[in-house]
């Protein structure tokens, strides 16, 4: 095998992986979006395993995932759940 082969390759494998980094990011975003339209915050913590909590602003409580114990996919689970628009109406009361 010659060694474009290879080189090609590599360039695909970095590709997807960009392409999953995008779609990551781009799932955070839609969710700090969601979040800031019911007045919270999604914070992450800055190191590899990636993880949320969300908070009310301004007052650091947390609304959910205390001690950034949510991945996105929990999060999201979250702010379609039942549970998200109990807690909207407490939290609104705390601003």
């Amino acid at each position: 095998m010659s060694r474009w082969f290879f080189v090609g390759i590599a360039v695909s494998c970095a590709a997807a992986g960009l392409i999953v980094i995008n779609q990551h990011s781009s799932r955070e975003n839609r969710l700090r979006r969601e979040c800031e339209r019911r007045g919270w915050k999604l914070q992450r913590r800055s190191d590899p395993r990636g993880t949320y909590q969300i908070v009310v602003p301004n007052t650091d409580i947390v609304v959910i995932g205390d001690g950034f114990a949510m991945d996105l996919e929990r999060i999201e689970d979250f702010l379609q759940s039942d549970a998200a628009s109990e807690l909207l109406t407490e939290t609104r009361r705390l601003r």
